[in-house]
């Protein structure tokens, strides 16, 4: 999802309670204090336990990264935990919630799944809040922004090069599509 940052806090505050309202509940409210762990001992635990599915540096699995809400043909993975828009927009208390319960609807367990303690959730948050940590965030482009770049390559080979950039940024390829070639000189 793109950030919106014309939007006023006003604006933004009238959409976060329009879409809670959709619930019955008012849901959890998590804090946004640090949590105190040890990042060396979680980096461990994601070694044991975390990276099979979201990759060694926290870089994310093949696949949407996204729940079961609709029918895909991708496959469902776990999505990357070193993206700098996932890092901003969730609190450590979040973070640790999830760990805590798991995500319903997905293959990852709650830490109580797999054998580990409250404390280790804390180390792992410790962790995860070190990954790309050098990322600097984009701008966001307004929505009439055209990118137009002179390719060396043939059509395929550009393709292909985009492709490879896309991932490079963290994002991923979930369909192409191909239109028939009427270009227009």
């Amino acid at each position: 999802m793109p950030a919106f940052p014309g939007l006023s806090d006003d604006q933004v505050s009238a959409i976060i309670g329009h879409i809670r309202s959709w619930s019955d509940s008012d849901g959890p409210i998590y804090p946004v204090e640090a949590l105190n762990g040890q990042p060396e001992r979680g980096k461990t635990l994601v070694a044991g336990h975390c990276a099979a599915c979201h990759g060694d540096k926290g870089q994310g699995g093949v696949g949407t990264g996204v729940t079961f809400s609709r029918p895909r043909d991708a496959p469902v993975e776990a999505p990357a935990l070193d993206n700098p828009g996932f890092q901003a927009s969730v609190s450590d208390a979040m973070l640790k919630a999830t760990l805590l319960r798991g995500r319903e609807g997905t293959p990852m367990p709650s830490i109580e799944a797999l054998g580990l303690e409250e404390r280790d959730a804390n180390d792992l948050v410790a962790y995860l809040r070190q990954l790309n940590t050098g990322a600097k965030p984009v701008e966001a482009a307004g929505l009439e922004s055209v990118i137009q770049f002179e390719s060396s390559y043939d059509l395929e080979q550009t393709l292909e090069n985009l492709k490879q950039a896309v991932v490079g940024r963290n994002f991923r390829v979930i369909r192409e599509q191909y239109f028939e070639p009427r270009f227009r000189s």
